[in-house]
């Protein structure tokens, strides 16, 4: 069994760990007007949300970032960046994202969006759309309808 996970970080907790995830933030980053240094003073004001990828031994492999968006008749949990410490082990944190589901349903999300390179499009299986994707995030005991 694994001792993986994925958790929330306060943003408190946020300057401890910052140098670890900052160069896979880095990475990430797909748009010219997003800087690191906004990334982290967004987090630290709340505005957006950092997760990170942990193993057994406490280590982090993985950042993920996100923020509410508010539509006029939906909310949606969108994803700014995600990356792992090596580029290359998407497929062993992917499962986690369960927790990012429960934490925008929590927070009245109906979908999530993420801004994503096509490579990481396929591997999601999800809805392109340029470069944008998203899912709809079922409700618990409720059926998806379509």
């Amino acid at each position: 069994m694994s001792n993986r996970r994925l958790t929330l970080v306060l943003p408190q907790d946020v300057p401890i760990i910052w140098h670890i995830v900052k160069p896979m933030i880095e990475k990430a980053i797909l748009d010219e007007w997003m800087t690191v240094e906004q990334i982290l003073t967004d987090i630290l004001s709340k505005k957006n949300h950092l997760f990170v990828g942990i193993d057994g031994e406490e280590k982090i492999h993985m950042a993920l970032v996100t923020e509410f968006v508010e539509y006029p008749n939906s909310k949606t949990l969108y994803i700014n960046t995600w990356a792992t410490g090596t580029g290359y082990d998407f497929s062993i944190w992917y499962p986690f994202i369960t927790t990012v589901d429960d934490f925008g349903r929590e927070n009245g999300c109906t979908t999530i969006e993420a801004t994503v390179r096509r490579g990481l499009a396929r591997k999601l299986k999800w809805d392109y759309q340029y470069s944008v994707c998203t899912r709809s995030l079922k409700q618990h005991g409720k059926k998806e309808t379509k």
